[in-house]
């Protein structure tokens, strides 16, 4: 028998909430939830990413007055008697995609491969470097980007997390070992630096305790 669970996009994660997602959602966008089917022992878990239909301006621009993208990530604080596989105090790796405005209000599509960011470990928002250095476009124009957790992977069905820019999805195979972590989009300009990326919960493991009346009812 298959169950079936809700995902969301984690892109353009703002306005309003949607049954059965747990993180807000934009007006004006439809479908934004996902069923996914759970056969026994694994699944797939693909998360849909935004892809604009404009022309993208390259990510770093040479020469000018460039501004390095430097935001901060906050982590969700465990509760009392749950347990995490990610553990915050410790330096994570996480995993992003960029788009940038063309002109104000449109945007081009997401880059065509993940850009990795290393979190210093630590209570509350901590700064994030990128692998590769990234800026914001001199001429003001806006970048967006939306993060993950974990991932790095080079083929599908892996656990760490496959983004594929051909349909715009990361895809998890979940083997109930992992915590997977969305952040909403974030936007800044070299005027104006990108908000914290919270991190949220994308899953939750739960424990199940088994009890009997007596001997022969076990």
């Amino acid at each position: 028998m298959m169950d079936k669970m809700q995902i969301i996009k984690p892109s353009m994660l703002e306005g309003r909430s949607m049954p059965g997602c747990g993180f807000p959602v934009a007006a004006g966008f439809s479908r934004l939830c996902r069923n996914v089917s759970l056969a026994a022992g694994a699944c797939l878990l693909s998360t849909l990413l935004l892809l604009a239909g404009c022309s993208k301006e390259q990510a770093s621009e040479p020469g000018g007055d460039r501004v390095e993208i430097v935001p901060q990530a906050g982590l969700p604080v465990p509760k009392v008697g749950t347990k995490s596989v990610a553990d915050p105090s410790q330096e994570m790796k996480f995993w992003f995609v960029r788009s940038d405005e063309s002109a104000a209000g449109m945007w081009g599509d997401y880059g065509a491969s993940a850009l990795g960011a290393s979190r210093t470990g630590g209570a509350g928002e901590q700064a994030l470097k990128f692998d590769a250095k990234q800026y914001y476009l001199t001429n003001g124009l806006k970048t967006r980007m939306v993060g993950w957790y974990p991932g790095g992977a080079t083929e599908a069905k892996s656990g760490d997390g496959f983004y594929d820019a051909s349909t715009g999805t990361v895809g998890w195979t979940i083997d109930g070992g992992q915590d997977i972590l969305l952040a909403a989009p974030r936007e800044g300009s070299k005027t104006a630096a990108m908000p914290v990326f919270e991190f949220k919960h994308a899953l939750a493991q739960l424990q199940f305790h088994f009890y009997a009346d007596d001997e022969k009812a076990a």
